[in-house]
């Protein structure tokens, strides 16, 4: 019996003695950080003061605020109070309690039946069939239409980078679609009364404010959802020349018909913005909590074992090289964009091999970093699709450019095939530089994208296309 129990108090001992020696090789393994790269040291700045200079942002934030209230005022109180709330109780930050115009959040049946047509729909057939309830919904909507109109009339658009408190991204999406959705109108209702220079003013109007906020956008949701907004306009655009050809010769439009410019093209503030909120995990909240799903600041007792597991330097050393990497993969010239894809993919998945081999003893150092970056590199990392939209985006306005360009000359169906074989090199295909499609039998301009027809990546590109009339 006695030799039993010294047996397992041996047994005992040694495990106890193991896990002792596991902790000493853990905590050797993380006595010691690096320091931080000047990448880093960058991404951790404090942002610079703000000035009193007006920013549209605010605008989109209060543009249901309450009746009584100016849009900017509101939309820079709306943002502060929201934060002091979530500073003080982070477990629930009441956005859905504030007050908002219930004219504006709830609009009434004729936006409903508005939003019901069929996609494919041409847009201008639509809202002239629906005259009716368009004037009703813009009488409706006075208020909307006038907090809207101040996008126009700031020409900074500054997105704040995501911190870990922040207005929802989506929370003035309604109100931002209703309101672009209504301009549109406007400028159909104004075609349709012959008023081609006021039509015209009101779409270069829409596609200079909407441009303005990709590029000033540093979120993705928001910078998917002004691409979404973009695409509308253009696609607007295209069935109204088709409509009114004379539309084309507008001096108003050659800028909208221009390709995007760089700074609307760049990925650089979304990708900045990712990698301050990644870093701020390592920082603010639980390693090893699924990134995305919880931001609250409450710490579980793994949280904490967690937290003495993880070298913060090394890991935002990480975060930052992935983010300057990101950006290079996202700017360069679009003939090489599916080579530098490719590239940037294999690299970051072999790299991310390298970082979670949970088997391997080298996940010894630093665990709850590696096992954060192995959810950033999959989660938060260079999301190509995105960089597609905008890629896509910009054949699609050289597409409908070339449209424009086609009704400008009045060049006839049996000469548009030359005129596309020979037009100039901002009317051709981004990615190739070669000439747009044109299919004779059911007159369409087309060429292939890069974004996926859906969610899925390994469907069918895209194919985007304007359909021309022609008479007899």
């Amino acid at each position: 019996m006695k030799t039993l129990l010294r047996w397992i108090v041996r047994i005992v001992l040694g495990l106890l003695a193991l896990v002792a020696l596991f902790i000493a090789v853990l905590v050797a393994a993380n006595w010691q950080d690096e320091p931080l790269t000047p990448e880093a040291t960058r991404l951790l700045a404090p942002p610079a003061p703000t000035t009193d200079t007006p920013n549209a942002y605010y605008v989109l934030l209060g543009l249901d605020a309450p009746d009584d209230e100016d849009a900017l005022t509101a939309g820079k109180r709306l943002r502060s109070e929201f934060n002091r709330q979530c500073r003080e109780n982070p477990t629930n930050c009441p956005y859905e309690e504030i007050p908002r115009s219930k004219t504006i959040s709830e609009p009434s049946s004729h936006w409903t039946k508005l939003q019901c047509r069929q996609q494919g729909t041409n847009n201008v057939d639509f809202y002239l069939s629906e005259k009716d309830n368009i004037k009703q919904l813009l009488a409706e909507q006075t208020l909307l239409r006038q907090r809207y109109q101040q996008l126009s009339q700031i020409p900074a658009f500054d997105e704040p980078p995501r911190y870990v408190y922040d207005i929802p991204l989506l929370s003035y999406y309604s109100p931002l679609t209703l309101a672009a959705e209504m301009r549109r109108m406007e400028a159909v209702l104004a075609l349709d009364k012959d008023e081609l220079q006021t039509g015209a003013n009101i779409l270069m109007e829409e596609i200079r404010v909407h441009r303005r906020l990709v590029a000033g956008s540093s979120q993705r949701i928001s910078k998917m959802m002004f691409l979404a907004l973009l695409r509308h306009d253009y696609e607007m655009l295209s069935d109204a020349i088709e409509r009114w050809p004379a539309l084309a010769r507008q001096v108003t439009l050659t800028e909208a018909l221009q390709p995007l410019r760089e700074q609307e093209y760049s990925m650089r503030k979304v990708i900045e913005s990712d990698a301050i909120w990644c870093a701020s995990l390592v920082y603010g909240t639980a390693p090893l909590r699924q990134i995305g799903l919880r931001e609250s600041m409450e710490k579980s007792w793994k949280d904490w074992i967690a937290s003495l597991l993880i070298l913060p330097n090394t890991t935002i050393n990480v975060i930052a090289r992935w983010g300057a990497e990101d950006i290079q993969a996202s700017e360069g010239d679009t003939a090489t964009i599916d080579a530098r894809f490719r590239a940037y993919t294999i690299k970051r998945m072999e790299e991310l091999k390298q970082i979670a081999p949970y088997a391997s003893w080298r996940f010894i150092r630093n665990p709850s970093g590696k096992t954060l970056l192995s959810l950033i590199g999959t989660t938060y990392g260079f999301s190509d699709h995105i960089t597609e939209r905008i890629y896509d985006l910009d054949g699609y306005i050289r597409l409908v450019a070339l449209q424009a360009a086609l009704r400008r000359d009045n060049v006839p169906l049996n000469k548009v095939a030359d005129y596309v074989q020979n037009a100039a090199p901002d009317l051709r295909n981004p990615y190739d530089g070669q000439p747009m499609r044109w299919d004779a039998t059911t007159s369409t301009l087309s060429f292939e994208g890069r974004q996926a027809d859906n969610a899925d990546p390994s469907e069918t590109p895209k194919i985007f296309s304007v359909h021309l009339k022609f008479k007899g």
